[in-house]
């Protein structure tokens, strides 16, 4: 299980995944760190802008990638209402490989999605746990590995 550490300037507990950002006073926190780090991984060389979302347990793609990727496959998923539920069908990647600070991260079924919803358009991907798992990942002004 992958272990994050919150590091303040008044605390010098660690506080293991997850942590709730309700649990904390939130005013004093910039948008960025309310909504997650920014990171900037590659994929086939070249480099996306990409937000670490702790909250979620898979990542999901941008609509940017419909051109970028060679095989997209689609599966139906429910999508439950309020009173009623509809099925669709979504674009996913089975395997997407990433570099980032010199590890190769492979995650899979990532969905991709039309809007990433509460995201400014040059969010390219929202990335989760399955991004963060098998590692140690300290976050703090940098987003680095941990040794």
């Amino acid at each position: 299980m992958a272990k994050i550490v919150f590091k303040e300037l008044t605390s010098n507990q660690n506080v293991l995944f997850p942590v709730s950002l309700s649990e904390k006073t939130a005013e004093h926190l910039s948008p960025e760190i309310k909504q997650g780090p920014i990171v900037f991984p590659e994929y086939a060389g070249r480099r996306f802008k990409a937000r670490v979302d702790t909250g979620h347990t898979g990542s999901i793609l941008s609509a940017s990638w419909y051109s970028r990727l060679p095989d997209i496959a689609y599966h139906e998923t429910e999508i439950a209402g309020v009173g009623a539920s509809q099925y669709k069908r979504l674009p996913y990647v089975r395997v997407l490989q990433l570099r980032f600070q010199n590890q190769t991260i492979y995650l899979r079924d990532v969905d991709i999605c039309d809007k990433l919803y509460g995201q400014p358009a040059e969010i390219e991907a929202l990335l989760g746990y399955d991004f963060l798992e098998g590692r140690d990942w300290l976050l703090e002004q940098d987003f680095k590995l941990l040794p």
